[in-house]
C-alpha cells in the first residue's frame, strides 16, 4: 500500500506499452528465427509483420505525449536536491 502512494505521489504514469513492446520483440525474434532457419516462411513473415505493426501503433499514439513526459521528467529533476561531492 505505501508503495502506491509513493509511486502517485511521484507522477507514476502506469504504461503497458513497455511490456506489450517486449511482447513484441519476443514475436519478432520467433519470426527471425523461422525465416533463417526455413521452419515456415509465411508464419515468419507474419510474426515480423505483428511487431511491425504493433511498433507503429506504439509510435503513432505515444510520441504526440513525449514532450509532455520530457517536461515531467526536467521538472523533477530541477527539484532533485543533488548532493555535494566530498
Amino acid at each position: 500500500m505505501q508503495t502506491a502512494e509513493h509511486e502517485h505521489e511521484h507522477g507514476h504514469e502506469g504504461s503497458l506499452w513497455p511490456a506489450v513492446i517486449g511482447l513484441a520483440v519476443l514475436v519478432l525474434v520467433a519470426g527471425l528465427i523461422l525465416i533463417l532457419r526455413n521452419i515456415n516462411f509465411t508464419l515468419g513473415v507474419g510474426l515480423i509483420a505483428v511487431f511491425i505493426i504493433t511498433f507503429g501503433v506504439f509510435v503513432t499514439r505515444e510520441v504526440k505525449s513525449w514532450p509532455h513526459v520530457i517536461e515531467m521528467f526536467f521538472a523533477r529533476l530541477r527539484g532533485t536536491a543533488i548532493p555535494s561531492e566530498p
